[in-house]
């Protein structure tokens, strides 16, 4: 399991914002960024996510651009991708295999933490049952 680092990416600033506070509480390091554009440039700063929820549809680079973008990466494909979308698109998707799988909208925020704790670890969690 890896460390609990998350990243949001989300155009709608409230989702976004909702998503990285409920990972938060829960003891995950989230991030959220408005665009895929941003969470790009972190990256090339070092930032090192874990886990990534991705909306498919946004102005600028689309969701499934930036999972392409990600995966040239030479630590890209070790990251946790899952595509957060009310499209019913087919063809908006990424491509087969590219992510770990598609969280349609609306969601609960329940299943958002049952990704989180299917492939995190949260920071403390170790000295907690020790």
């Amino acid at each position: 399991m890896s460390a609990g680092v998350v990243a949001v990416i989300d155009d709608e600033q409230i989702l976004c914002e909702v998503l990285t506070e409920v990972l938060a509480a829960e003891g995950y390091a989230a991030r959220g960024f408005a665009s895929a554009q941003e969470c790009l440039a972190a990256t090339d700063a070092g930032f090192r996510p874990s886990l990534i929820f991705v909306d498919l549809r946004m102005r600028g680079l689309s969701g499934a651009g930036f999972v392409e973008r990600l995966r040239q990466r030479p630590w890209g494909a070790a990251v946790h991708v899952y595509v957060v979308t009310g499209s019913m698109l087919q063809r908006d998707y990424p491509p087969r295999g590219s992510v770990d799988g598609v969280i349609n909208k609306p969601f609960d925020l329940e299943e958002i933490l049952e990704v989180a704790a299917r492939h995190l670890e949260r920071p403390g969690a170790r000295q907690a049952g020790a």
